[in-house]
C-alpha cells in the first residue's frame, strides 16, 4: 500500500489560513494528515476543504481566551478508523497548556500514532510520556506502526533510544542519510520568517515492515516558501511510504 503521510503542528491559536494549508496537502498528494495544535473547527474546515473521508479530532486543553485546542487525524484519500484519544500528562487539568494527549488510529492494518510531547525544558517528562505511548502500542496486534508529530526534542535526545529499541526508524534519516543533520522544522520566535528553521523537533518514525521512499520539507528559498512562516511556526513534514 503506497501512502503519503504529513505531520504538521499548525499553531491553531494563531489562526492559520486553512485554504493555504489544504493547498499544501493537495500539492504533496497527502493521503493521511496527523495534525497537532489545531482547533476543532479548523480540523473540520480542513477536512471539508479537502473532501476528506474521515476526520477525528481530540481535545487537548481549553485556553479560555481562544477556542479549545487539540489534535486531529485526517483520512484524506483513505478513511482512518477507530481513533482513540488518550491523556498523557496533567490529564485532569483541562485549562492547562501543559496537558498532553496522544491519538491512536487504524488504517488497513497500519497503526497510526499522533503525538505531541511536553516542551523541551522537561526531558524526563517527555521520556515518561513516550514510554506510556510505547507500552500501549506494544499491546496492539498491528505489526506496522507509524508514530508522527511534535516530539519537542532534538535528534540527539535520549528519549529516541526508546524508539530505536522498539524497532522504529526515523524516516528522515533513512530517506536522507546524507542530510541527517538537516530536516529542521521549527523556528524560534525571533527567526520566524527571517531565515530557515534551525530546530528539528518534528518526526515520523516507522516500523521495519514499512518501506520509506521519501521524506520532504518545504525548501527554504523555493517558490512559494514565504507562505509557510505565515501559516505556523512549524514546517509540514511529509513522508512517502510503502506499507506491506
Amino acid at each position: 500500500m503506497a501512502l503519503v503521510v504529513t505531520s504538521w503542528n499548525l499553531q491553531g491559536s494563531a489562526g492559520p489560513d486553512i485554504e493555504a494549508v489544504a493547498d499544501h496537502l493537495r500539492r504533496v498528494g497527502c493521503d493521511v494528515a496527523l495534525v497537532q495544535e489545531v482547533q476543532r473547527r479548523q480540523a473540520r474546515g480542513l477536512a471539508r476543504t479537502l473532501g476528506a473521508r474521515s476526520c477525528s479530532w481530540g481535545f487537548k486543553h481549553w485556553p479560555v481566551r481562544t477556542r479549545p485546542e487539540g489534535m486531529a487525524i485526517l483520512g484524506i484519500s483513505r478513511s482512518v478508523q477507530g481513533t482513540d484519544t488518550v491523556g498523557l500528562t496533567a490529564r485532569w487539568r483541562i485549562w492547562s497548556w501543559r496537558r498532553r494527549i496522544v491519538q491512536f488510529a487504524h488504517l488497513d492494518g497500519l497503526r497510526l500514532i499522533n503525538i505531541h510531547l511536553s516542551p523541551q525544558d522537561v526531558e524526563s517528562l517527555r521520556e515518561h510520556e513516550l514510554a506510556r505511548v510505547l507500552h500501549r502500542a506494544a499491546r496492539d496486534r498491528s505489526n506496522a506502526r507509524l508514530m508522527a508529530g511534535d516530539f519537542n526534542a532534538r535528534p540527539n535526545a535520549a528519549l529516541f533510544a526508546a524508539l530505536t529499541a522498539a524497532g522504529l526508524r526515523d524516516a528522515w534519516v533513512v530517506a536522507r542519510p546524507d542530510s541527517a543533520n538537516a530536516g529542521a522544522t521549527h523556528w524560534s520566535a525571533r527567526d520566524r520568517g527571517r531565515r530557515a528553521p534551525t530546530r528539528r523537533i518534528d518526526y515520523v518514525w516507522v516500523s521495519p515492515d514499512i518501506t520509506i521512499e521519501r521524506a520532504d520539507l518545504p525548501r527554504y528559498g523555493s517558490d512559494g516558501y514565504e507562505i509557510y512562516p505565515k501559516l505556523s511556526d512549524h514546517l509540514p513534514l511529509t513522508v512517502t511510504l510503502d506499507v506491506e
